[in-house]
């Protein structure tokens, strides 16, 4: 831990140093005179070192000062590098994304894949099909992707489009039992349900044409 890091601070030092003077440096800076002696002389009080011999001509680093300076430098070097490397992140997606899906729409997916790692060829794709209910937080997945309504309100959710679903019923299923005549009846016929994660039996929901939703458990 760094204890009192103080960033501006040690910026005001190294352009001190490099310029050999506060009236250059704070025009580099954009800042004044004044300010840029302030914040040197609170990193000298934090360290309880002198770093600059002071005359009124002129401003050198004291043996203390050269060795906070190369030190002092790299650390910002490194902390510049590591800005434009996001930067260029930025400008093209790179690095591993981690998707999760259903297998209904995975299966999709999956004949789409190339197209995408043509497009982006520095993003590795880690996809995992399953329609267990994946924690996006949990299994640090970047992307989940379920259907049916949001469970968890605290999650950021994008509604990609509508899943709809047909009832049907072989010849020899409808010649053996008949055709229901209304919904009710489906709860006495056979049927190939869905059970949820939770091991639940998900009804089945149909809409009429004035919208609204009829719930059957089946």
């Amino acid at each position: 831990m760094f204890k009192n890091a103080l960033l501006n601070e040690m910026v005001a030092f190294v352009a001190v140093a490099e310029f050999g003077s506060f009236t250059l440096a704070a025009a580099s800076l954009n800042s004044t005179k004044s300010g840029t002696g302030k914040a040197v002389r609170k990193l000298e009080a934090e360290l309880g070192l002198k770093l600059f011999n002071r005359t009124t001509r002129s401003v050198s680093l004291t043996e203390e000062g050269r060795i906070y300076f190369e030190a002092a430098k790299h650390a910002l070097d490194t902390i510049n590098d590591a800005r434009l490397l996001l930067e260029a992140r930025k400008d093209e997606p790179v690095g591993k994304l981690r998707v999760n899906l259903p297998n209904a729409i995975g299966r999709n997916v999956v004949n789409t894949l190339r197209e995408f790692t043509d497009n982006f060829p520095k993003v590795t794709v880690e996809l995992s099909l399953t329609d267990r209910f994946e924690d996006a937080v949990q299994g640090e997945w970047d992307v989940v992707v379920r259907i049916g309504e949001l469970d968890d309100s605290s999650f950021v959710a994008k509604n990609l489009g509508q899943a709809k679903r047909i009832l049907c019923a072989s010849p020899r299923y409808i010649e053996e039992f008949g055709i229901p005549k209304d919904l009710n009846e489906l709860r006495n016929h056979n049927s190939v349900a869905f059970r949820a994660p939770t091991g639940k039996i998900r009804p089945w929901l149909f809409k009429d044409s004035s919208g609204k939703t009829s719930e059957i458990s089946i």
